[in-house]
């Protein structure tokens, strides 16, 4: 094996043993217990009215699968009656849909803060926030994790070296989602920062 190969094989190593330290190394296993910490924390996948609700709409005709882009494809009105049932139930103008968690962080990420916008990111939001962050418009920050002062020094040094110039300028902070893998927190951590912001 080459030196640097070898030096890139202990980089490697070395990073899994900071991950394991740090107790955030992961590991596949079987799925046993109840679920609190992932994407199905709702226990929804396996629920008996959601599988009807399915079936349901299969036989109503409800087309399945990625069938292209409804601009090129044309539009289901099914897709139309959810966007508005949402959007009255959210209370606002309209809603958007996306087929995960990662498209949705990256468009949100990448169309909403613009060229004189500052986007203030934890170190541990998921990696789509991160790519979202470095493909955006916007300047960025990696803050401390539930750190409400790290965000607000953030800002204000951004702020101190020129960003906003005058009121134009926002600052988004992205949080985790309400969990995180075998740390759950509550919402009322996060209060502090609506006023940053």
């Amino acid at each position: 094996m080459s030196s640097v190969i070898a030096a890139e094989s202990a980089s490697y190593v070395a990073g899994l043993e900071a991950l394991k330290e740090d107790d955030r190394l992961r590991d596949i296993m079987p799925r046993i217990g109840t679920n609190f910490s992932s994407s199905d924390d709702l226990a929804l996948a396996g629920a008996l009215r959601v599988k009807t609700a399915i079936l349901t709409a299969l036989e109503a005709g409800t087309p399945i699968g990625a069938g292209g882009s409804r601009l090129l494809r044309g539009n289901y009105g099914g897709h139309e009656c959810l966007k508005a049932e949402a959007a009255r139930f959210l209370a606002a103008q309209t809603a958007r849909f996306f087929g995960g968690g990662y498209f949705a962080s990256f468009t949100v990420l990448t169309g909403l803060p613009q060229r004189h916008d500052l986007l203030v990111i934890e170190s541990l939001v998921h990696a789509s926030t991160h790519e979202g962050a470095r493909a955006g418009r916007a300047a960025f920050r990696i803050c401390a994790q539930k750190d409400p002062q790290a965000t607000e020094s953030e800002i204000r040094d951004w702020r101190a070296a020129g960003g906003a110039g005058a009121c134009c300028a926002t600052s988004y902070q992205v949080l985790l989602p309400v969990y995180f893998r075998d740390r759950p927190l509550a919402l009322n951590s996060h209060w502090p920062f609506r006023r940053l912001c």
